[in-house]
């Protein structure tokens, strides 16, 4: 009797990110950053893997780090389309400092 399920493990590669990463009020990365998503490809097309993005958010509007999310991750699959060999999923997840937005009266929504 043969099983075949088509199951692969992949690898988890973790990407934390946060406001330092880019320009201020900007989903530009700053020019430091950039050179480091060659690395992070790198290491993905090492293995099957599924890229987990996350950001640790402090005051920024809830709005720029959804932005700035979406920018990274497009910047990632650009790169990864001209030299990936599987289909590369990214998942991503906010952590908020503390606990959640900051409204300008410095409470959480």
């Amino acid at each position: 009797m043969d099983f075949s399920f088509g199951a692969a493990l992949h690898h988890v590669v973790t990407l934390d990110i946060a406001d330092g990463v880019f320009e201020h009020d900007s989903t530009d990365m700053r020019t430091q950053w950039v050179p480091r998503l060659g690395l992070l490809i790198e290491q993905l097309r090492k293995a099957p893997s599924i890229l987990r993005l996350t950001y640790l958010a402090d005051v920024e509007n809830k709005s720029l780090v959804e932005a700035r999310i979406d920018a990274i991750k497009d910047r990632i699959m650009a790169k990864w389309k001209q030299v990936g060999n599987y289909e590369l999923t990214i998942e991503t997840e906010v952590f908020w400092r503390h606990g959640g937005p900051v409204d300008k009266g410095g409470l959480s929504q």
